[in-house]
């Protein structure tokens, strides 16, 4: 089975054939341009990681970045998109279910028949019955400050944790 992981980021998964896709050359990605014009066709499962900083609780509604607010269409996009395929998908996103509700995500997936699975600081969108619960390890202290600091986290450790039970689960 080949997979395809949009929005990949420094993602990596490496005991599976998968090509990553970003639209940033620094992360190396095999496929360099935006997740929406993907060829999907050729590939047996989809995973997505679309930018979060619009979704996020991190900022206000008014210090949302440019950059938010361009690329803040992409998960309402791409759960229409991975939904239409037919394959097997799997989208990740920040937990944040006013902002989700308010903007009609959540209806959208309910429409889209997805199953939500919210683990940790995260939110998951899956055409797949599947179990996702997992161990997260903690990414932040009380006060808000993040514990891991590295480079390209893009969800870190516990988004990474999670996909790969997904995995598990769809190569069985």
């Amino acid at each position: 089975m080949q997979g395809v992981y949009l929005c990949s980021f420094y993602a990596r998964h490496e005991n599976y054939n998968m090509v990553y896709n970003d639209v940033d050359k620094k992360t190396k990605p095999d496929l360099l341009c935006s997740a929406t014009r993907v060829d999907l066709r050729k590939y047996d499962y989809i995973i997505a990681t679309p930018p979060c900083n619009y979704w996020s609780h991190a900022s206000s509604e008014k210090q949302k970045s440019e950059y938010a607010r361009k690329t803040k269409h992409l998960l309402p996009c791409l759960i229409s998109l991975l939904s239409n395929t037919g394959k097997p998908f799997i989208i990740e996103n920040v937990r944040n279910v006013p902002k989700m509700t308010k903007n009609k995500v959540f209806y959208l997936a309910n429409k889209k028949g997805l199953y939500v699975h919210f683990v940790g600081r995260h939110t998951y969108f899956t055409n797949v019955l599947c179990n996702l619960e997992t161990k997260q390890k903690k990414d932040y202290t009380t006060n808000g400050n993040r514990l891991n600091k590295r480079k390209g986290a893009q969800g870190g450790e516990n988004v990474h944790r999670v996909l790969e039970v997904w995995l598990k689960q769809l190569h069985i």
